[in-house]
């Protein structure tokens, strides 16, 4: 081989030595290259994985959700086929697994309600909620509601038909409006008024007024207080006493009823009040029942004064009076009665306490001369009371130790429906003495 030969074959591996070196680094470009896709693959693969286990976890509870909902509920695409349902939808719906996919209008259901694809599709089309109560054959209530379907990019995808079961509360409502009827019936129609107010209070929880927010026609009867709803008494009544407003306030913070009757200057009118507090976060409403015992309490204060005048009349007559029940007992003394009783040696505390003791134990002395006399006098007045005389009289001497006297005793029926007697000792010592 020749020198120049030699050198062409050193050119030549010289050039292919770069061709390697070249390719060389090409490769190790590639690898780097593959690395790094092979790296974003593995995340990319790590954020699928997370997604499809997000994705379980969702589809998880959905499923978990759907089977504890006690509402039924079917989802329908945008050709109203099933997509899926709720496990409570077989008991309304002859449906199956197998009909997934299915057209709504081709299962057969057990409610009374002719028009559920024909009102989906409208939901479907005007994107309107439609909200019915609707019935099942057997007879139950259900509340129908179909919505629009919205997926993740907020576009419409069908349809969501729910049923909830209200039979209950149906009757409950049934039942809570026929007892309202009957209270607001009877609120209306009973004697008594009634009210419920909130009570005012300021800033120190004293209570400066009350609200009416409700009252019967009794109510406005007795009161004479005219649309009063929404008002406050001071409104109604300026000059209205304090001691009403402070009751109540009373009531509406400790909770505790309270009973009482009194008077009303304003309304010039006795009432019989009964307050109790309503149960409530406010603690500030108190329900009222009224009764105008005006009538009754001037009839009392009508029949004290009259019990005072006759006292007055009988303790201003000069003869010994007493006033005896059916039995005998004494039930009324008047003030000479009750000297003359003290003049004949009784104590004065004694002489005051005649009220209560028979009259009859009392009448006479059972021992020496009077023994006939105590005797006669206590036949004579149980004649009178049993109705058999109508008077009876007899003198009897009634020495003090300092003079003699005598007096007259004269007993008369009492004009009472009970019975009784009125017993009176004149002093006639004068004419025994002429």
């Amino acid at each position: 081989m020749t020198i120049e030969q030699f050198a062409v074959s050193t050119d030549e591996l010289l050039s292919l030595n770069e061709e390697l070196r070249s390719a060389s680094e090409e490769l190790e470009t590639s690898k780097e290259e593959l690395q790094s896709v092979n790296e974003e693959l593995t995340t990319v693969n790590f954020e699928l994985k997370e997604k499809f286990d997000e994705t379980g976890r969702i589809n998880s509870d959905l499923q978990n959700l759907m089977a504890s909902a006690e509402v039924g509920t079917i989802f329908l695409d945008r050709s109203l086929q099933i997509k899926i349902y709720t496990r409570s939808i077989p008991d309304l719906f002859n449906i199956i697994p197998t009909d997934i996919g299915r057209p709504l209008n081709h299962i057969t259901h057990k409610l009374a309600y002719k028009t559920l694809a024909v009102d989906s599709s409208e939901v479907l089309q005007t994107l309107e909620p439609i909200e019915s109560e609707i019935r099942t054959n057997d007879g139950r209530i259900l509340m129908l509601r179909i919505l629009p379907y919205r997926n993740f990019e907020d576009r419409i995808d069908g349809v969501i038909l729910t049923f909830k079961d209200i039979t209950e509360q149906t009757a409950i409502e049934v039942a809570l409006g026929r007892s309202e009827d009957r209270f607001s019936r009877l609120f209306s129609s009973i004697d008594e008024g009634f009210c419920f107010i909130e009570v005012l209070f300021d800033d120190r929880k004293k209570p400066v007024d009350y609200r009416f927010l409700e009252y019967n026609p009794a109510f406005e009867k007795l009161t004479c207080l005219k649309d009063g709803i929404g008002k406050s008494a001071l409104e109604l009544v300026p000059d209205l006493e304090y001691k009403w407003i402070e009751i109540y306030g009373r009531v509406a913070l400790t909770g505790k009823s309270v009973r009482f009757e009194d008077f009303s200057a304003p309304m010039n009118r006795w009432f019989d009040v009964h307050a109790s507090s309503i149960e409530d976060h406010t603690h500030t409403r108190v329900a009222l029942i009224f009764t105008d015992i005006t009538d009754r309490k001037r009839a009392e204060l009508a029949l004290r004064a009259s019990r005072e005048l006759n006292e007055k009349v009988i303790n201003s007559m000069s003869a010994n009076i007493a006033v005896l029940d059916a039995a005998g007992t004494i039930r009324l003394v008047n003030d000479s009665g009750r000297q003359f009783a003290i003049q004949n040696g009784a104590d004065a505390t004694v002489a005051n306490s005649d009220v209560g003791v028979n009259y009859l134990n009392i009448c006479g002395t059972p021992d020496g001369e009077n023994e006939d006399k105590g005797n006669t006098i206590s036949r004579g007045l149980r004649e009178v009371l049993d109705g058999e005389r109508r008077i009876f009289t007899i003198e009897y001497p009634c020495h003090s130790p300092s003079e003699k006297r005598w007096f007259l005793l004269t007993a008369t029926p009492l004009d009472h429906e009970n019975g009784g007697a009125v017993i009176s000792h004149q002093d006639i010592t004068s004419r025994h003495l002429a």
